[in-house]
């Protein structure tokens, strides 16, 4: 179909919708393949071979075959394009932690070109579900525990991807908070916690412009989400004003079709399943309306058409795919994105001038390890690992680099770690431990193993801490690299290693970035973007064998903080190389806004990042809140002695709560008094504190 102008769209949309019949409706709305056909699309020939390879070509979706016209190309997402052989960037927790909505943006960026020139034109990998508890499968493909930086991250990912002409699609619409039950699970949750706690991110990315949602596997109050109208219709399109489009989660999002397309969701995903097989039938036995049928196809064509009518800024080809500087992006979002979690008598950076010899210990510090296995995996056609990247970086020093990648050689382990100047420990997770859950299945003649699902436990294996136990008895100058998709509790092990370096996922150019942050090439600024508690009963419930679950108001660190708990870091801790002074808070209020002001100043021996957080507490509501919220933050760069003065606004807006009784967000009439909060975490003790009055 030719470019059309975006004044005739709506013109257009009807036309199509007239010329089509009742059959050819329901199939715009109902995937584009059968489930035989759909192997076409997911399998790979390697040495003669089947791979599985999900989505390594575009998803068609709802082809219009008289107009030419695809109006979906489905790639999934969200550590980059799923489809060919793409850049593979760290995990979205990874770029959580990176604090930089900016870097985000570039990030979707590059994945809109890579998506638009391999042919498609749709997103699937705003993945923004709350991180209830980091033991939940699918961790990495989220940004954190907190709601206002889950908005802001997501909201930075759908500006990237668009500005390509690429649909982005939000997900997982809502409460996906549980993997291995997802199909099944119902959560009860009050209208509070849903409306504060697991809606406004999302409202971040409607008012952001997002073309799409994905409505979640599991059941909210009874309901599938996928045949939910309170949240496909009356909270996303009639409260909140929603245009777009949206979609199933795949293959197990529909169980009633007109249940479904009554509640608003137009287009199942992503084979021919309940629309095809059902909508006529429940049209016929006066369960739905053609024009119900006919508004989800309106919804569909016109949300594409009016991308498709937009001018494309740049010219897409094969050699934007992987491109070198796709791949130095990669390297710099996994740079940005190192947590530096413990760094005692300042073990670290290290000076590859002073040192002689490293060990390089654990299984995991040889391993292509780039996350889980399921709908996010992404196929580089290069990956570095922790070794490799050491090895590079070290290529031109005396430094020795003697390795043991068996945890379970201890004897060899310490013999290989006595003498050296310092000892790497690469430990956590792989795609076994964690991500999609997916069941053992066949692909050809190729079975594929179960793998991923929830994390059985949040500490470290048992294998790990006994080698980091064992090491340390021959050498106590151990930096332990952390690789996983969440948090991990280290009180087993705290006092055995001098440094912590949180590399999560860190996608194709991990290694290299992982040892250009050891030797301070890289000075760490990212933040982690949850609690580590010292306990995981410290944390909020989770079960994941369970049918029914209620979701209470609190988790993460809104949690440990009315329970009165101490974490081992706080939400938004993070070290660096350097030290950062913050001062001069002073506050201006009117009655839109909170204008905010402080000063950051560089008061270390070197050039690095912080990321400045302000909070509002509600230590004097006369209602149950949390004791304070992150209401806006920033990444500033700064040399030696520089300083900076930062500038915030918050909207009073953010000062609301949800009142049940009126169905509506309001300020409290008993309470004018709030606290504002600036520091580099979530940790009291480290914040500047002043007070407003919104009736002064």
């Amino acid at each position: 179909m030719k470019k059309i102008k975006k004044d005739q769209i709506n013109k257009t949309v009807k036309e199509i919708i007239a010329s089509l019949s009742l059959e050819e409706k329901i199939k715009v709305l109902s995937g584009g393949f059968t489930q035989e056909e759909m192997f076409k699309y997911s399998t790979d020939m390697v040495d003669g071979k089947p791979q599985f390879h999900y989505n390594k070509i575009p998803y068609p979706t709802g082809k219009i075959a008289k107009y030419d016209f695809v109006p979906v190309e489905f790639v999934d997402g969200p550590r980059g394009a799923v489809c060919g052989t793409s850049t593979c960037f760290p995990v979205s927790m990874a770029r959580g932690a990176s604090f930089d909505p900016d870097l985000e943006e570039r990030v979707g960026e590059a994945i809109g070109k890579e998506i638009r020139a391999q042919g498609g034109n749709y997103f699937g990998g705003v993945c923004i579900n709350i991180l209830r508890h980091p033991a939940v499968g699918r961790a990495q493909e989220t940004y954190g525990e907190d709601m206002y930086h889950l908005g802001e991250m997501g909201a930075a990912l759908v500006r990237g991807i668009q500005k390509h002409n690429v649909m982005a699609c939000v997900k997982h619409f809502v409460c996906n908070n549980i993997e291995n039950t997802r199909f099944k699970v119902n959560v009860e949750l009050s209208e509070r916690t849903l409306h504060e706690v697991y809606l406004p991110h999302f409202k971040r990315c409607v008012d952001e412009g997002a073309a799409s949602f994905m409505g979640a596997y599991n059941k909210v109050r009874g309901d599938y989400c996928c045949e939910s109208k309170l949240l496909l219709t009356d909270i996303l399109r009639e409260k909140w004003g929603f245009n777009g489009f949206v979609i199933s989660d795949f293959l197990f999002g529909v169980y009633d079709a007109a249940k479904a397309i009554n509640a608003g969701l137009d287009v199942e995903m992503p084979i021919q399943m309940h629309y095809v097989n059902n909508l006529a039938a429940d049209l016929q036995e006066g369960l739905i309306s053609e024009d119900v049928i006919d508004q989800s196809v309106s919804r569909l064509l016109k949300t594409a058409l009016e991308f498709k009518a937009k001018p494309d800024p740049i010219v897409y080809n094969s050699e934007l795919v992987c491109s070198q500087e796709h791949i130095e992006l990669a390297r710099e979002a996994a740079e940005k994105s190192m947590v530096l979690l413990k760094n005692e008598e300042r073990i670290l950076p290290l000076d590859s001038k002073k040192i002689t010899k490293i060990a390089l210990i654990g299984q995991l510090a040889d391993v292509e390890n780039i996350g889980d296995h399921g709908s996010s995996r992404v196929f580089p056609p290069k990956i570095v690992t922790p070794y490799e990247g050491l090895k590079d970086y070290l290529r031109s020093s005396n430094v020795l680099i003697e390795t043991c990648f068996d945890n379970n050689k201890i004897d060899y382990a310490r013999k290989v770690s006595r003498n050296a100047d310092v000892v790497v420990i690469v430990a956590g997770c792989t795609h076994d431990d964690e991500g999609e859950y997916m069941p053992e299945t066949t692909v050809g003649s190729e079975v594929l193993k179960s793998t991923g699902g929830d994390r059985r436990s949040i500490r470290l294996k048992e294998d790990e801490i006994n080698l980091i136990k064992e090491v340390s008895k021959v050498n106590q100058k151990i930096i332990l690299v952390s690789i996983g998709g969440s948090a991990f509790i280290y009180e087993d092990i705290i006092d055995d290693v001098q440094a912590i370096l949180m590399a999560w996922y860190p996608g194709m150019e991990g290694g290299k970035a992982i040892s250009r942050t050891l030797f301070g090439e890289i000075n760490p600024s990212g933040k982690i973007p949850f609690t580590i508690p010292k306990k995981e009963e410290d944390l909020t419930y989770f079960n994941n064998e369970v049918d029914e679950i209620k979701y209470d108001y609190y988790h993460g660190y809104m949690l440990i903080e009315k329970e009165k708990k101490q974490p081992r870091y706080h939400f938004g801790y993070g070290l660096s190389y350097t030290e950062f002074k913050l001062d001069n808070l002073t506050t201006r209020v009117d009655d839109q806004t909170i204008d905010v002001s402080v000063d950051l100043e560089n008061i270390g021996d070197r050039e690095g990042a912080e990321v400045a957080q302000l909070y509002i507490g509600f230590e004097n509501s006369k209602i149950d809140r949390p004791k304070k919220l992150l209401k806006a933050f920033t990444k500033i760069n700064l040399k030696v002695g520089q300083k900076s003065t930062i500038h915030f606004s918050v909207p009073i807006s953010e000062l609301m709560y949800y009142n049940s009784d009126q169905g509506d967000f309001v300020l409290e009439t008993e309470c004018s008094r709030y606290s504002v909060l600036v520091g580099n975490s979530s940790n009291d003790q480290n914040l500047l504190k002043t007070e407003v009055n919104l009736r002064e």
